[in-house]
């Protein structure tokens, strides 16, 4: 991830494969022009456009006349999007979920060219409950009617069809909400499927979850900046599935970094963010054909800079609600030079960056993704060198989730800040090139500070699950013991964080930061083991990289009551199935989880979103997205534990972790388990941060 993060290493080794195939609407605005923010129906007196599809569905809208069946219009060997003609284009008025009220308004038929114009009757004015649309005999291309020239074709629908999807009122629609949605779309310039079925699933695939941030904050309002001024930390986890076109090699990437930010107001919704210093760390586990078996190679990096030469600066915007916003364009870069210059060249999709508000004004929060594209360099120059990215010679594939968290620094801090039980989350991946081997797993458990220099794990706290993968097994466990923990620690003026654990011979140091009401603390280790090379004059090799997250939130004598609460969700995981499948999944947007009046049960709601390979060789598919509704039940212990539990015979589903003393944020561990033996039986573990609905 880049931007929010604001730092990322320019290189990239083997990385994934995402659907060229998508629309091309480079001309196909919805709207000529943006319009005011005022959502009041716009009076006119006509609407009008030009209807184009792919060209596998333009006969289901079209009625050919005569003329046409026997001389076919020139444009029809035109890979993309075709005019529709001779159809009908219907405006009508819609309810919320995009049923259709009341009888057709008007309609008017389309040109040879695709163009139609409809006559508004009177007393009709352009809103956003106001559609037209195409009907054909399997399917409708619809377009949200909000100025005088509305397109239709596969990008209005698809706008269409998110909205409608969403809790958004349609008559509240402004015309720049419209062209924000379409600027999604028009970033990409790709060219259309053979059908409006597979166009749309393909869009969906590299710009389905920046349409579902975009939509999210579609209906905010600028917010004040002057408040987030400041010195802030930054903790971003991202995990990615790398693949190669042809299906001979893959890889799994995963980094993290911690930084530190400093925030500036440029106008009064609008930020600076200057990244002052940063660590950043990732590891690549690639995986490739060796006679019968498959192999693997590792590679690790790392950067950090106290005072960078150029800090990298990027603009946000802020809502009222506290949420912040950076839109990110197409970017393209190289790789490292390996003598006859760049190997590969990347290309990351337009994207949408936003941090929610964490459960108080100085932590922010966010799920994001990007989709990234690898390309072979070319020689445009012919100096012997590559230089730029070659479009024409895709061979891969990179899309990636993060988990992103803002915290700004406190002032005249100390030890003291931490007094008491802190609930522990934490998150640790292991990487092993001698074995082909992942292992992840998840541990709860609370840590007592005494508010001077101590801390050690609560007895009995533990709760502990692994996964261990190799392309051809999958081991589950949670019936292995934590290690007990005790150490000392130090908090200095801003929030920063040191733990030192004593292990006998091995005193470990663990750092990172506490806000600055000393109720969440985030911390975060890496650690490499290294063998010597073949070659004695080779630098050693790195065989096993392990990169461990820990989230803690403080904890009450006694638990809050959750009891008809409300959670917001940001999740993380990774899971395996058993014939060498890998999936990393989250929530397209913030799930839910609800309690009931009781608090002894609750309902998760969210619709997931998944980066998925099938094979340990196998290519990414397209970003896959399914609604979940689990009904749990729930225990909140004295100790502030919280246990949520379903199981439906073929799936269980358990979080464990904890509620803060104000019930604002939960941090859950989450383990999802299919033991049915079958080859596809899935094992999950990760983490979830939950933030409290007002």
């Amino acid at each position: 991830m880049r931007s929010m993060r604001l730092s990322k290493l320019q290189f990239h080794l083997l990385l994934p494969t995402v659907l060229l195939g998508l629309v091309a609407c480079s001309d196909n605005n919805s709207t000529t022009a943006s319009s005011p923010s005022s959502p009041s129906p716009t009076p006119t007196s006509s609407v009008s456009g030009t209807v184009t599809a792919p060209s596998g569905v333009v006969v289901n809208f079209s009625q050919p006349t005569l003329f046409q069946l026997f001389f076919p219009p020139a444009y029809a060997a035109i890979i993309g999007l075709e005019p529709v003609s001779n159809a009908t284009v219907e405006l009508i008025r819609i309810d919320d979920d995009g049923n259709q009220v009341g009888e057709v308004i008007a309609s008017a038929p389309t040109s040879i060219t695709g163009e139609y114009n409809i006559t508004l009757p009177s007393g009709v004015s352009l809103a956003g409950n106001l559609v037209v649309r195409i009907r054909g005999a399997n399917t409708n291309m619809n377009a949200i009617a909000l100025d005088q020239k509305v397109n239709i074709d596969p990008g209005s629908h698809y706008i269409y069809q998110n909205l409608v999807d969403s809790d958004l009122v349609m008559a509240d629609l402004a015309a720049n909400h419209i062209v924000t949605l379409r600027g999604v779309i028009d970033e990409l310039d790709l060219t259309a499927g053979t059908d409006l079925t597979e166009t749309l699933a393909a869009l969906d695939a590299v710009a389905g979850f920046r349409m579902k941030q975009e939509v999210a904050v579609l209906a905010t309002t600028p917010g004040d900046a002057a408040i987030f001024e400041g010195s802030w930390r930054n903790g971003i986890f991202e995990m990615a599935l790398h693949d190669h076109d042809d299906g001979t090699s893959s890889s799994f990437y995963t980094s993290m970094e911690i930084g530190v930010l400093d925030i500036e107001s440029n106008s009064s919704d609008n930020l600076s963010i200057t990244l002052a210093s940063y660590e950043y760390n990732n590891g690549i586990l690639g995986f490739y054909q060796s006679g019968e078996a498959i192999d693997s190679w590792l590679f690790t990096a790392t950067e950090f800079t106290s005072t960078p030469e150029a800090p990298e600066v990027v603009d946000v915007e802020v809502t009222s609600d506290g949420t912040l916003i950076e839109r990110l364009s197409l970017d393209e870069h190289l790789s490292y030079d390996n003598g006859d210059g760049p190997e590969f060249g990347f290309r990351t999709l337009p994207s949408t960056f936003i941090l929610a508000p964490g459960g108080s004004d100085d932590v922010k929060v966010g799920i994001n993704q990007e989709v990234g594209l690898r390309f072979l360099t070319v020689d445009t120059d012919n100096d012997g060198k590559f230089d730029a990215v070659d479009p024409n010679q895709k061979v891969g594939d990179e899309p990636s989730l993060t988990f992103d968290l803002f915290v700004k620094n406190g002032n005249g801090m100390s030890n003291s800040i931490l007094d008491g039980n802190i609930g522990l989350v934490e998150f640790e991946l292991l990487l092993d090139s001698n074995n082909a081997k992942t292992e992840v797993a998840t541990e709860s458990s609370i840590l007592s500070f005494d508010g001077t220099d101590a801390f050690s794990t609560l007895e009995g706290s533990e709760k502990l699950a692994e996964i261990v993968r190799t392309p051809t097994s999958v081991a589950f466990s949670d019936t292995l013991s934590g290690d007990d923990v005790s150490g000392t620690y130090g908090v200095s003026d801003n929030g920063q964080l040191t733990l030192s654990i004593d292990e006998g011979d091995d005193n470990i140091t663990i750092n990172g930061f506490v806000s600055g009401s000393g109720d969440l603390l985030v911390a975060s280790l890496v650690e490499r083991t290294e063998v010597a090379s073949p070659q004695p004059e080779d630098p050693p090799q790195v065989v096993e990289y392990i990169q461990w997250l820990s989230m803690g939130i403080g904890l009450g004598d006694t638990p809050p009551s959750v009891a008809g609460v409300k959670y917001k969700l940001y999740p993380m995981e990774l899971g395996f199935t058993e014939n060498g499948g890998t999936d990393v999944l989250t929530f397209s947007h913030p799930g839910t989880l609800t309690f009931s009046e009781s608090g002894t049960q609750a309902t998760l709601i969210g619709q997931t979103l998944g980066i998925t390979r099938h094979a340990a060789l196998g290519q990414v598919l397209p970003p896959e997205e399914e609604q979940e509704t689990i009904q749990m039940t729930a225990n909140v212990n004295p100790d502030s534990s919280v246990t949520l539990e379903e199981d439906d015979g073929s799936l269980e589903v358990t979080l464990d972790g904890f509620v803060s003393a104000d019930g604002s944020r939960m941090l859950l561990s989450l383990k999802a388990i299919e033991d049915d033996g079958t080859p596809d039986a899935y094992h999950g573990l990760g983490f979830v941060f939950a933030v409290k609905e007002d």
